[in-house]
């Protein structure tokens, strides 16, 4: 599994210091926004070693968008997400429903293991999290 790049994470602490965290604006579709989306327009494009998280530098390549929108602008750009998702699907002894669950806090974007996240959130306070698979 790739290690989110520290840029990546740099990108989403500027966002959340320069314009608050994504739930306080609305998505483009009119509901209520829950993540920075990264539009695939930043020159230059920015990924991980393993050619995953694309993000850029720029905090204009970022849209606050809710899940559904952001899951679909990933699946319409990002041809890495799927074939990441099936190579999980293909080796299932490397790929099992107890290593697979991954949490992002919603306030501060920290990614961790649901053990992780439970510290994160009564050392935080933070409360709002999602999964990701």
């Amino acid at each position: 599994m790739s290690i989110v790049p520290r840029s990546y994470n740099k990108i989403h602490k500027t966002l959340r210091r320069t314009r608050g965290p994504a739930s306080i604006h609305t998505c483009p579709c009119g509901e209520s926004a829950k993540e920075w989306a990264y539009q695939y327009t930043g020159e230059p494009e920015l990924r991980d070693d393993d050619g995953n998280f694309p993000h850029s530098a720029d905090p204009n390549d970022y849209v606050a968008m809710c899940r559904p929108c952001h899951r679909s602008l990933v699946d319409e750009n990002d041809p890495v997400t799927e074939e990441e998702r099936k190579k999980r699907r293909s080796r299932p002894d490397a790929w099992t429903p107890a290593n697979r669950i991954t949490l992002i806090c919603c306030e501060c974007e920290l990614v961790s293991t649901p053990s992780g996240m439970s510290l994160h959130q009564r050392s935080s306070g933070h409360t709002e999290v999602y999964d990701v698979c």
